[in-house]
């Protein structure tokens, strides 16, 4: 034999010697060892680029123009689901243990049904359907949500319909009475699962059931798309598109790929800013008075891809089944959403808000610079209602307790709380301590004072500045911060003869001082940060930022 055909036919009984060694270790392995293969099909016909994966698992591959696919093995394998999914399509899965796999996707319906009744939210033994029955946790983090209380929040009943906290009629903002007209402009965003028509004459206060449930699960989970086409001018339900079933068939969309219990649709909307368009931007009687997610398209959150959702429903790492002995799996408490939707909380506002001060003695008098940082925000802060404020807050006083006269720098507006205007003036004259103390009894009260007010301020038709919605004609001034931002103010005080101390104070506002006291509102105000230092004549020490 030649010597080339020789050396040809080693590599080729080398080559066969391999692959029998192959062969035998495949077969010899364990079968939780073994990868597995499938097929994704709709109606007999391969599926292509459906998403599969072990339910609950992070490996996920894509099928192939034949609809194949092959997945690693879990660490687990016995028990373990392979789930697919793809738009358009119920999520469905097969066991593991079944050898090769078929998995059969079925069309989901795509007309909507407007007479569908809405499952209520609330735990309810005797209705297996209820969404509390199984999933607790989630239910118990949407009660304490604003979301459950769109329709019932009584700050927005109180204006909605001119209450006060201990229900008197006829105080203060009223939109019933001030714009009967314009009475149903709240149902589109805080009861938007209220059957169409929504008569411009319905009172949200009357709304009984489910209705009053707000923005409640099963509202949430039948959105099939949000436009933001006319953002801003299309308002709540009337920008979102749903596909509520006819029949026993039931469907329920949301962010999860891999829950198949047969009525489960994974859309990718679900994660997107523009799920939450529709009820956070609004021109409202023509004045563009929310704008959240206008704001996100513009911060560098939104370039970096973050969305809503990464930091309103951020994991708490708590969570680790959606739904525990019903039939839900253990996952990566990392991969499951919270329902709190925090924003005005105090604990969330302080994680994105802080406050320093950088100070020092000159030839003009104490200097101060307060210094408010906003960080991890993707939109303006605050945002949302114009009735919301952010106040800085800023005081300088004698070791004996006497203020120091401002010399130089901002002063808060009468929107901050109407009191004595700060006076400018001798610190040992008895009209400037007259000035002090009734500043001190006007508790609370600090326009006029040290400080900005960092707001979306609207101005009615007379002129006047800090007007609800309804009767607003232009935004009078935006100062509020945005993403990321340092803000610096400056102050000088007039110098004391001794030792001297500064405070500053950060303070968030549901609603002005103003509306909050006429309508008897507790705990309005919350305090974000705060600072004081001390000094001597030695001079003033530099604070750190925080």
């Amino acid at each position: 034999m030649p010597r080339g055909m020789r050396c040809l036919a080693w590599l080729m009984l080398a080559a066969i010697s391999v692959s029998a060694v192959g062969l035998r270790r495949l077969m010899e392995a364990p079968i939780s060892e073994l990868p597995v293969h499938g097929t994704v099909v709709a109606n007999k016909t391969p599926v292509a680029g459906a998403v599969v994966r072990f339910a609950g698992g992070p490996e996920a591959v894509a099928s192939d123009d034949k609809g194949a696919f092959t997945l690693s093995c879990p660490a687990k394998r016995d028990g373990a689901r392979v789930v697919a999914s793809k738009s358009g399509f119920f999520i469905a899965g097969a066991d593991a243990g079944q050898g090769r796999l078929s998995i059969d996707l079925r069309p989901h319906p795509v007309d909507d049904n407007p007479d569908y009744a809405w499952i209520d939210p609330r735990p309810d033994p005797s209705d297996a359907g209820r969404c509390a029955n199984c999933h607790r946790e989630i239910f118990d983090e949407w009660s304490a949500s604003s979301h459950a209380a769109s329709a019932t929040n009584r700050r927005f009943l109180n204006v909605y319909d001119g209450t006060d906290w201990k229900g008197n009629q006829h105080v203060g903002w009223d939109l019933v009475h001030d714009l009967p007209d314009g009475a149903g402009v709240c149902h589109s965003c805080h009861l938007p699962s209220q059957p169409p028509p929504i008569e411009v004459a319905t009172d949200l206060r009357l709304v009984e059931g489910v209705y009053r449930q707000g923005i409640h699960c099963d509202f949430c989970h039948k959105i099939t798309d949000v436009s933001v086409d006319n953002v801003g001018l299309d308002h709540g339900r009337f920008a979102i598109a749903f596909v509520r079933p006819r029949g026993e068939q039931q469907i329920f969309f949301g962010p999860l790929d891999d829950v198949d219990r047969g009525d489960d649709v994974y859309l990718r909307v679900y994660k997107e800013s523009r799920y939450c368009a529709s009820c956070h931007e609004g021109t409202l009687f023509g004045t563009h008075v929310y704008g959240t997610y206008s704001e996100w398209l513009e911060s560098p959150q939104a370039k970096q891809g973050l969305q809503c959702q990464d930091c309103h429903m951020a994991p708490t790492g708590r969570m680790t089944n959606f739904a525990p002995n019903q039939g839900g799996i253990e996952r990566d408490p990392a991969t499951l959403a919270s329902h709190h939707f925090p924003g005005s909380d105090a604990g969330f506002l302080r994680e994105h808000l802080s406050l320093s001060l950088e100070a020092r003695e000159t030839a003009m008098g104490l200097e101060v610079e307060a210094l408010v940082r906003v960080h991890g925000v993707g939109h303006r802060v605050p945002t949302g209602s114009p009735s919301r404020q952010l106040v800085l807050h800023v005081e300088a006083v004698a070791d004996d307790g006497a203020p120091l006269a401002l010399i130089e720098g901002a002063e808060l507006p009468a929107l901050a709380g109407s009191g004595s205007q700060l006076f400018r003036g001798d610190p040992g004259s008895s009209e400037f301590l007259a000035s002090a103390l009734s500043r001190t009894i006007a508790s609370g009260s600090l326009g006029g004072r040290p400080g900005k007010l960092f707001a979306k301020v609207l101005e009615g038709d007379d002129g006047e500045q800090g007007v609800p919605i309804w009767r607003s004609n232009l935004v009078a001034y935006d100062t509020r911060l945005n993403p990321d931002e340092v803000n610096r103010t400056r102050f000088v005080f007039r110098p004391s003869k001794g030792a001297s101390r500064v405070s500053a104070r950060l303070l968030y506002r549901r609603f002005s001082k103003q509306v909050a006291d006429e309508k008897g509102w507790p705990d309005n105000e919350l305090l974000i940060d705060s600072l004081t230092c001390e000094t001597g004549q030695s001079g003033f020490p530099s604070m750190p930022a925080r």
